[in-house]
C-alpha cells in the first residue's frame, strides 16, 4: 500500500518518539526521537547504513543525548525550579505572594507563581486579601510567610 523509504521511516519515528515525550513524564524519549531523525536524515542524504548500523547509531546517539543534556532539557519541559535532590521545590527567601483571602489566625491561601498554596503567617496572625506577603520558607505544602520585606524583618531585629 505504502512504500516509505528507510529514511522515512526513521523520521516519522522520531517525530512520534517527540510526541510520545508530552505523553509519558521523564525527558527520556525526546532524545531517542531526535536519534532517530538523525539516522533518517543520514539515510535521506544517500549514506547507505545496514539495519545494524543503524540501529548501532540510533540507540548510542540516543543515549549520549540522554547522559549529555537530559539535565538541561528537563527544566524545559517540567519548568525550571530550584530544588534539593529529594525533588522538593525550595521557595527562596523573600519571594513576594499575595494574599488571595484575608488570613484569620494566622492562616490562608496566598498565589505564587501562578498556583494557589495554603500559608502560614509568620509574623502577624491577620493579612488582607490582596496583601503582599513574602515567602519566608515552607513546611511540607504549606507556604510560611510574613507581612515584612526581609530586609524590614532583619532590621526590626
Amino acid at each position: 500500500m505504502f512504500n516509505l523509504s528507510d529514511a522515512t521511516i526513521w523520521i516519522l519515528t522520531g517525530i512520534v518518539l517527540i510526541v510520545a515525550e508530552f505523553l509519558v513524564p521523564g525527558v527520556v524519549i525526546v532524545f531517542f526521537g531526535v536519534a532517530a531523525i538523525v539516522v533518517g536524515l543520514l539515510l535521506g542524504c544517500g549514506i547507505a547504513l545496514p539495519i545494524s548500523a543503524q540501529l548501532i547509531i540510533f540507540g548510542v546517539l540516543g543515549l549520549v543525548l540522554l547522559f549529555a543534556l537530559r539535565a538541561r532539557f528537563t527544566a524545559l519541559f517540567h519548568g525550571a525550579s530550584t530544588a534539593e535532590a529529594n525533588g522538593v521545590e525550595i521557595f527562596s527567601p523573600g519571594e513576594t505572594a499575595e494574599a488571595i483571602s484575608a488570613f484569620q489566625n494566622g492562616r490562608g491561601k496566598v498565589t505564587l507563581r501562578g498556583a494557589q498554596w495554603q500559608a502560614e503567617l509568620e509574623d502577624a496572625q491577620e493579612a488582607a486579601a490582596g496583601q503582599r506577603l513574602y515567602v519566608v520558607g515552607h513546611r511540607g505544602l504549606i507556604l510560611r510567610v510574613c507581612t515584612r520585606a526581609p530586609e524590614q524583618n532583619a532590621a526590626a531585629q
